[in-house]
Parts: C-alpha cells; sequence; structure tokens
C-alpha cells in the first residue's frame, strides 16, 4: 500500500497544517457502519479490526 491512506481525507490547501482524519481512517468507519451488525454479539474490537482489514484492501486497490 502506498501513502495513501495517511493523506487527509479531506484536504485543506490552507497554509497551516491539517489535523483532521485520514483515508483510512474514514474508510474504515465507514466499512465498520456497513458491516454492523445491530443484533452481533457486539465485539467491537472484532469488528473494528476488520473494518480496517477492508479500509486497507480499498486502499490498495485505489493505488493501482
Amino acid at each position: 500500500m502506498k501513502d495513501n491512506g495517511n493523506s487527509p481525507a479531506f484536504p485543506s490547501h490552507q497554509p497551516f497544517n491539517y489535523l483532521g482524519i485520514t483515508k483510512r481512517e474514514l474508510f474504515a468507519m465507514a466499512v465498520m457502519n456497513i458491516i454492523s451488525d445491530p443484533e452481533g454479539d457486539g465485539n467491537v474490537i472484532t469488528l473494528a479490526r476488520a473494518a480496517v482489514v477492508i479500509a486497507d484492501a480499498l486502499l490498495d486497490e485505489l493505488a493501482k
């Protein structure tokens, strides 16, 4: 994976440093929302790990 996942999700062209979330963080949060099961066992650690793996795979594909 290139460094694409660490670039800003909402880049700003202002002269100050951007302190927002990265693309990787944004994708992981979106995936977590999509794959979450309201009637599941509530294991958020497993869900969060799966979301990060899926977000990384998405970034890898987008970098091609």
